[in-house]
């Protein structure tokens, strides 16, 4: 969602997408829970069992429940049909999703080298599509349903939340709900309403640590076919190192930070590494206006945070149009995309 969203217009009304987005998400898992609800219901009363004896959670929901109620259907072949098509549909923007966020991560963390060393974005599509290629090939052989079982358990429930976590309190406790809600007034007009203050400061942080913390809680070894087969431990052992190379990028960072901050004791490295290295206009107070492309001295730049240096570094590189934030008085004179617009020229300021 984040990475697609950076291919926005800068002044795009974000409200009503953010709006548009959670309706039809919760209508869709509404309609989808009754459906297969009733379905399980239907069958487990045909087979005089329970509703947990039908089929248990994963790929059975699709290959064997919804299969049984299309079958029971008007001109069952065409539904088949259309709905193995829309599961097709689905699985291939799965795909370009997952592959732009990756391959967008990349270009933005390394963009020279990139450019250097790959020339053509092409050529990086080329090497991760190959290289998922490979990691996927253990779904298509004889045990490939227990891999992807595996891997389904252990990558998709506890990482997802976790870093969902420190996404938010990166962006509204580090960044700050005041900063990011005079950035979104800059960019439509109008200031975020306290409900959604509320969320990105308190309710979704709490929210998140909870299902995080029940997850850990109520965590069960990964069973396949109703509980009938067990992982061994070796097993267990994989999926939990899938785990953690998706979170320690989180903690290794900090580290790398850390060691790298100015200061000669634990504290002070701690202090300076939490300082920002972003800094307003003290004419207007945005970060990315018309007097930064102008070129003000350093002196006219002010930290976005009580604590931080008073002047900043020696030279100090202001995007003029990055992806993500670029000034409203720029799209007041064209309508191009922050990825369009993102070729025009930096300003420099030095001391």
């Amino acid at each position: 969602m984040i990475s697609f969203a950076s291919y926005n217009k800068y002044n795009n009304n974000m409200l009503h997408d953010t709006l548009a987005v959670s309706f039809v998400n919760a209508v869709t898992c509404l309609l989808v829970g009754i459906f297969a609800f009733a379905t399980l219901g239907n069958i487990a009363l045909e087979q005089t069992t329970s509703v947990e004896n039908v089929v248990s959670d994963g790929p059975g929901l699709i290959f064997v429940v919804y299969t049984q109620a299309l079958a029971k259907m008007p001109a069952p072949q065409m539904w088949a049909v259309m709905f193995f098509f829309m599961l097709l549909c689905l699985g291939l923007n799965s795909q370009f999703a997952i592959v732009e966020v990756v391959v967008t991560s990349i270009q933005d963390a390394f963009p020279n080298w990139i450019k250097r060393k790959l020339v053509y974005h092409e050529l990086l599509v080329l090497i991760l599509c190959s290289i998922a290629f490979f990691f996927g090939l253990p779904n298509i052989i004889q045990s490939g349903m227990y891999y992807f079982q595996l891997v389904d358990h252990y990558a998709a429930s506890v990482t997802i939340i976790f870093l969902a976590f420190f996404e938010v309190v990166a962006v509204s406790w580090i960044y700050g709900v005041d900063r990011l809600s005079k950035s979104i007034k800059q960019m439509t007009g109008r200031n975020p309403s306290l409900y959604f203050r509320s969320c990105w400061l308190i309710f979704v942080p709490v929210s998140l640590l909870a299902l995080f913390a029940f997850s850990i809680y109520n965590y069960e070894h990964i069973t396949y076919h109703n509980g009938k087969y067990e992982y061994p431990g070796w097993a267990h052992g994989l999926g939990w190192s899938i785990v953690s190379i998706s979170l320690m990028f989180i903690p290794c960072y900090a580290i790398i930070m850390l060691a790298r901050a100015e200061g000669n004791s634990f504290v002070e490295k701690l202090k300076n590494s939490l300082i920002p290295n972003i800094y307003e206009c003290k004419i207007c107070g945005e970060h990315h206006c018309e007097h930064i492309e102008e070129g003000l001295l350093p002196q006219e730049l002010s930290p976005m945070m009580p604590g931080s240096p008073e002047s900043p570094p020696p030279v100090i590189i202001f995007q003029a149009a990055s992806k993500s934030n670029i000034s409203n008085h720029h799209f007041q004179n064209n309508n191009n995309t922050p990825r369009d617009a993102a070729t025009t020229k930096s300003s420099t300021v030095k001391t």
